[in-house]
């Protein structure tokens, strides 16, 4: 299992609403926690892929800020512990959460998919309000 927690420097309103979510409601395994952060390649690639939609929507690039990526892989360490997925009550900071599971040991996640993952959230969650 892989939880990822990414923030932005930019809070919507909506960020100040908190939501709890369970990872698995049938699965009674406890995740592996991985308490190393990502690779160097997996974090230039979320903020390529970041930075990529950010430009397709007018917005400045985001910079790699390495105190805040301490902060955001301490979360997803002690969620993944938890077992649940549920927003940090943290108003200073967006956030955006993703996880995955596979039945492959082997499988890797890549920087772009919570990027691309997201994306297709806000599309969808924007044509809805439209």
């Amino acid at each position: 299992m892989s939880c990822s927690s990414a923030r932005s420097s930019s809070a919507s309103p909506d960020s100040a609403r908190y939501s709890s979510t369970p990872i698995s409601k049938t699965d009674t395994r406890k995740p592996s926690v991985r308490r190393l952060g990502p690779p160097k390649e997996f974090i230039n690639v979320c903020l390529e892929t970041h930075n990529l939609y950010r430009s397709r929507h007018g917005v400045p690039p985001l910079r790699l800020n390495k105190q805040l990526c301490k902060t955001s892989q301490d979360w997803a360490n002690i969620l993944a512990a938890r077992g649940r997925l549920e927003h940090r009550a943290n108003i200073d900071y967006g956030e955006n959460l993703y996880c995955m599971w596979s039945s492959n040991p082997k499988s890797i996640v890549g920087g772009d998919e919570p990027v691309n993952e997201w994306q297709v959230y806000f599309i969808y969650t924007v044509s809805q309000k439209s």
